[in-house]
């Protein structure tokens, strides 16, 4: 077989484009909106290419299980939606 015809086409090095251009746009003015686009949507579009190239296999598991890490996923999320709540602040008695 012609190895050419087998190489799986990785687009990695044009998706870093976007990035690296935003950083040198920031490099330059720290304030430009164009430069932070470019830089935001690059990071965007190498996690999504770095999310669609993982292969996720689910194990079978018990319900034992699979209840108690949906209680610990659930329960993690509602103590860090906890902690971002703001509180109101205590009030100094003048004395």
């Amino acid at each position: 077989m012609i190895p050419v015809l087998a190489y799986r086409m990785n687009s990695f090095g044009l998706s870093l484009l976007p990035f690296i251009v935003g950083i040198a746009f920031l490099f330059f003015d720290g304030k430009s909106i164009t430069g932070w686009l470019l830089t935001t949507a690059g990071l965007v579009i190498i996690l999504a290419g770095i999310l669609m190239s993982l292969h996720i296999y689910f194990r079978p598991t018990s319900l034992f299980n699979t209840l108690l890490m949906l209680v610990l996923l659930f329960g993690g999320l509602g103590l860090l939606a906890r902690s971002l709540k703001s509180f109101p602040g205590k009030e100094q008695p003048n004395s």
